[in-house]
């Protein structure tokens, strides 16, 4: 099992909530403000785009650490 790196799980969340927080502030009240706020709507898209890429790379800070990965195929010949 790979030690996990604790500081990178925390960086990685930190980020994750910040990039959460910026979305619900840039997120307008009514969907049709967000849908004519171009600027906005691009805004919104890549707080989100940022906060999945995080949430992705937790995962997979737990998944390689727990030993969930893909194993090599052996093949018997």
């Amino acid at each position: 099992m790979i030690s996990l790196d604790k500081d990178r799980l925390l960086e990685k969340m930190d980020d994750l909530e910040k990039y959460l927080r910026e979305l619900e502030e840039y997120l307008p009240d009514e969907k049709e403000d967000y849908l004519k706020n171009g600027l906005r709507k691009r805004a919104c898209e890549r707080a989100f785009q940022l906060a999945s890429e995080d949430l992705l790379d937790i995962c997979n800070l737990i998944i390689s650490d727990e030993g969930f990965g893909i194993r090599p195929i052996v093949k018997i010949v």
